[in-house]
C-alpha cells in the first residue's frame, strides 16, 4: 500500500487519485486489499490507476432510496 502513495501523481479532489504508471499486478493487489468494499470505485487503464470515493451527496441519496425501497417491499 505504501508504494501506491509513494507513486500518487495527481490528486485531483479530495474524492480522486489518479496514479501512473501502475501494473497490473499492483492493481490486483489493491483490489485484494480492499475486498468488496463499497467504499471506492478502482479503475485501471494501461498503466493508470483511477481510485474515487462517492460524495456525502451521493450517500445521502442512497440511504434515502434505500429506505424507500425497503418500506415499498413491507
Amino acid at each position: 500500500m505504501t508504494v501506491l502513495i509513494a507513486l500518487a501523481k495527481l490528486c485531483v479532489s479530495d474524492r480522486l487519485l489518479i496514479y501512473t504508471d501502475i501494473s497490473w499486478n499492483i492493481y490486483e493487489n489493491l483490489l485484494n486489499y480492499l475486498g468488496n468494499l463499497p467504499d471506492f470505485k478502482v479503475i485501471y487503464n494501461q498503466g493508470t490507476l483511477q481510485i474515487i470515493s462517492p460524495s456525502s451527496r451521493h450517500e445521502i441519496y442512497k440511504k434515502m432510496l434505500g429506505i424507500l425501497v425497503g418500506n415499498y417491499c413491507l
